[in-house]
This record gives C-alpha cells, sequence and structure tokens, in this order.
C-alpha cells in the first residue's frame, strides 16, 4: 500500500503547484491592477485640483483688478467675475460629487468667505468707490483664496492615502 500512497501525493503536489500559481498569478494581477488604478486616480484628482487652483488664482486677480478699476469701467468684469465664480463653484461641485470624500464643511465655510470677500460690500453697486492696491479688501481677497487653496490641498491629502 505505501507505493498507492506514493503515486497518489506525487499527483497532488503538480497540481497544487499548478493552482497556487494560478492563484498567485490571479492575486499579483488584481493587486497590480488596484495599485495603478489609484495611482491613475490620484493623477487625475492632482490635475483637476491644478486647475481649479488656477482658475482661483486668476478669479483672484480679476477681483482685485475689478475693485481698483472706477465704477463706469468695471461693469464688465463684474460679470466675467461672475462667471468665473460660477464656474468655479460648479467644478467643485462635480469634484465633490465624483470623489464623495472631497466633502468638507471647512470647504463650504472657506468657499463662502472667498463668495463674501468677492462679492459682498458694494460689489454692483454705483457707490463702489475704486480701491487703491494696498486697501485691506485687497489683502481679504488674496487671504481667502490662500484658504480655499489650502482646504483643496487639506482635502487632496486625506482623500489621498
Amino acid at each position: 500500500m505505501p507505493a498507492a500512497s506514493t503515486e497518489a501525493a506525487s499527483g497532488f503536489w503538480p497540481a497544487a503547484a499548478q493552482v497556487l500559481t494560478w492563484v498567485l498569478v490571479i492575486g499579483g494581477w488584481i493587486y497590480t491592477n488596484n495599485t495603478h488604478n489609484a495611482r491613475e486616480s490620484r493623477k487625475e484628482l492632482r490635475s483637476l485640483l491644478d486647475k481649479l487652483q488656477r482658475d482661483l488664482d486668476a478669479l483672484v486677480d480679476l477681483a482685485q483688478a475689478y475693485y481698483q478699476m472706477d465704477v463706469d469701467a468695471g461693469r464688465k468684469k463684474e460679470a466675467e467675475m461672475l462667471v468665473r465664480l460660477n464656474r468655479l463653484l460648479n467644478a467643485l461641485d462635480h469634484l465633490s460629487f465624483r470623489y464623495l470624500a472631497m466633502k468638507s464643511d471647512n470647504l463650504d465655510r472657506t468657499l463662502k468667505g472667498l463668495m463674501d470677500q468677492l462679492t459682498g460690500g458694494t460689489f454692483q453697486t454705483a457707490d463702489r468707490i475704486k480701491a487703491e492696491a494696498n486697501d485691506p479688501r485687497m489683502l481679504s481677497i488674496a487671504h481667502a483664496g490662500l484658504e480655499v487653496h489650502g482646504e483643496l490641498e487639506s482635502l487632496f491629502t486625506r482623500f489621498v492615502k
């Protein structure tokens, strides 16, 4: 009987080795695929955030230029500013919808602060006066933009593991 058990054992190990090989190959493929997908998601998210931050910088620059213009000359800039602000908000909504982990009360708070700085006070009113480059409002607008930048970066680091 020992010869029969040796024959059965010799048939088991090659079959087990084949199954183990396939399990390792499939497991390695799944791991590699998930790793590559995560890296591509990070790259895609990073490029979206970079574009949002460039758009945000352009919006802050436009707002500062608007407040430093005469009231009559600023009418065109008002409309452009509102369009850019709406685009930015829509892009952030899309980003939050696509990456649910990107939702944040802090981002909402900093965006509200930015919107208040951009459109609050004398925005679109006849009693707006031309501001100087060293006006505190210019610093407030820049600071609000930087807060949104910081919150987007914070969300990115929390989202990307």
